[in-house]
């Protein structure tokens, strides 16, 4: 969750009796609730050094106003409001898939009443417009998912996350993943063949920090992709692995760019992860067609 609803009065009244090193601890601990909305670890130097504030005042403020479980922390009035929130996303989850059902239905007859005008249609489309999501409705509505209407192919990083959190193939991500993505697309779109084998790497762990402290839902990983990047790289290097070794990057065609712009000029290259795999071939088979014409140009002379 992003934000959350937070009500002054029945804060003042029920903290009035705590330091000021205790109301912080208490704000920072609903903080880290709401947003990983997960019970919270039973691990007070960890908290202390994630927080920002000493062990003993987490400490205090835990017993005070949390409930120890199997699981960690928890605290009945936090959880009703993520349960509550879950709840509305997935009613305007299923609203909006209506919504998109009937679009399709009306666009669908729509095309059945046109004439076809037997227009050749093009195998390899060089667009931009691969993986635009549809644009969300203002207001309250900025929740609804509208992109089960799209029929792109999905996008590559999105396959990643549910291989990294062995969700099964075309589940769909819950809303605060998608503005998460929205949000990180380019930053991760770009990350490089080797920091995703790090991730990969840390991500199968059973024991140890890799294990323990790494994010537990795709939208945190999104959030702070950089920075998980560097943890995984820190904890590879301390359990003595090298994950990246046996996964080099994917060497990228030389001037690939410019095969494709001078196929279609307005088309905006981007990265070579980006393009489709449709792109891809085009470009592979080109780049191998050039070489021929230069072997055979070489050899005539």
């Amino acid at each position: 969750m992003h934000f959350y609803k937070f009500n002054i009065k029945d804060y003042a009244v029920n903290t009035t009796h705590l330091t000021n090193d205790e109301d912080l601890a208490y704000r920072r601990l609903l903080d880290l609730y709401y947003t990983e909305e997960q019970a919270i670890a039973n691990d007070y130097q960890k908290l202390s050094r994630r927080l920002r504030i000493a062990a003993e005042v987490i400490e205090v403020v835990l017993n005070e106003f949390f409930v120890l479980t199997e699981n960690g922390w928890i605290c009945g009035r936090v959880e009703e409001e993520i349960q509550s929130y879950h709840r509305l996303c997935g009613k305007r989850k299923e609203l909006g898939v209506k919504g998109a059902q009937k679009r399709y239905s009306k666009r669908t007859a729509r095309v059945k009443q046109e004439p076809s005008k037997g227009l050749a249609i093009a195998t390899i489309p060089l667009t931009t417009n691969h993986y635009i999501t549809p644009i969300s409705p203002q207001g309250d509505e900025e929740l609804e998912l509208d992109c089960e209407e799209s029929s792109a192919p999905e996008h590559p990083v999105l396959t990643r996350l549910r291989d990294l959190f062995r969700m099964k193939p075309g589940t769909d991500f819950d809303a605060s993943t998608h503005r998460a993505w929205q949000k990180n697309k380019k930053s991760a779109a770009a990350l490089p063949e080797s920091d995703w084998a790090l991730l990969a790497w840390a991500y199968r762990q059973t024991e140890g920090d890799a294990a323990r402290y790494r994010r537990r839902d795709p939208a945190t990983l999104l959030n702070n992709l950089l920075a998980e990047v560097l943890r995984a790289r820190e904890w590879a290097k301390a359990a003595g692995v090298n994950p990246t070794a046996t996964r080099p990057r994917p060497a990228e065609p030389e001037g690939w760019q410019d095969i494709i712009t001078s196929t279609d000029p307005s088309y905006n290259c981007t990265t070579w992860f980006e393009l489709p795999e449709s792109l891809r071939a085009f470009v592979r088979e080109r780049v191998a067609q050039i070489e021929a014409e230069n072997a055979a140009a070489t050899a005539a002379a």
